[in-house]
């Protein structure tokens, strides 16, 4: 926390990640209060061109389109895809980023290494979903929603959808935690799948436990949740998604 005195008022600049912090902040204030989050240090397409141009690199098409997708704006990671653009023949290669190890050395020694073993071995179960609830992680974890909660609430690379009450990975942070696969055993992830097919089967999200269902080979759940999708809505597209997961049974 930042404190700076002037005369007519105190002015107060809390710098946190945390949504405690920020109705701490709002209340302390009242109207004069303004947040900045992590959505608004993030480049646009055009900043990024721009960054790019700077540094000699000219991305030509949709060259830039899979490189934002995957940043999703963070200027680090954007300048490290940049340096690693100027070596001589890189952009004749696929669009896209391959592995950043400075990357990994921050995502590991900043957050990773910082968790209990039980903690690791949740996150990277739970970044093979597409996102995931405190209470599906805590469900699997077996340990109490807060103690889960905490952590993820305080990780800058997971962001909270209010519209699906999930938790979702910063692409390059999903990637990172998916490379640790081998510290997870079968059983574990299994373990996960189910949770989470149940909690999105719950909560009405059928097409979602569609999908975890089907990568836990519990079929018999997964059928009930094929014929609660059905029921509202039949369409080409939902259609042809479930047919190639049924050739799975």
């Amino acid at each position: 926390t930042l404190i700076s005195v002037q005369l007519a008022r105190l002015c107060v600049i809390l710098i946190s990640s945390n949504p405690d912090d920020q109705r701490f902040a709002e209340a302390l204030a009242g109207r004069d209060c303004f947040a900045v989050t992590s959505d608004d240090w993030r480049f646009t397409a055009e900043e990024a061109d721009l960054l790019f141009k700077y540094g000699g690199v000219e991305l030509k098409g949709d060259r830039l389109n899979p490189i934002m997708a995957e940043t999703e704006g963070w200027p680090l990671a954007l300048f490290l895809v940049c340096q690693k653009l100027q070596r001589p023949g890189a952009l004749r290669k696929a669009p896209g980023i391959t592995r950043l190890p400075e990357l990994d050395r921050l995502f590991h020694s900043s957050f990773f290494q910082q968790y209990s073993v039980a903690l690791q071995r949740l996150l990277v179960s739970v970044s093979f979903l597409p996102s995931f609830s405190a209470e599906m992680s805590s469900e699997a974890a077996g340990s109490p929603i807060e103690t889960v909660d905490e952590h993820i609430t305080n990780n800058v690379f997971i962001t909270y959808e209010y519209s699906s009450r999930t938790y979702i990975f910063h692409p390059m942070y999903r990637d990172f935690l998916q490379r640790q696969r081998q510290i997870i055993s079968e059983g574990e992830l299994s373990t996960v799948y189910k949770a989470a097919g149940d909690w999105f089967y719950s909560n009405d999200q059928y097409l979602e436990a569609v999908d975890c269902y089907s990568n836990c080979a519990d079929y018999t759940a997964m059928c009930t949740a094929v014929l609660n999708l059905l029921a509202p809505r039949r369409d080409a597209t939902t259609t042809d998604y479930l047919l190639a997961y049924l050739k799975k049974i």
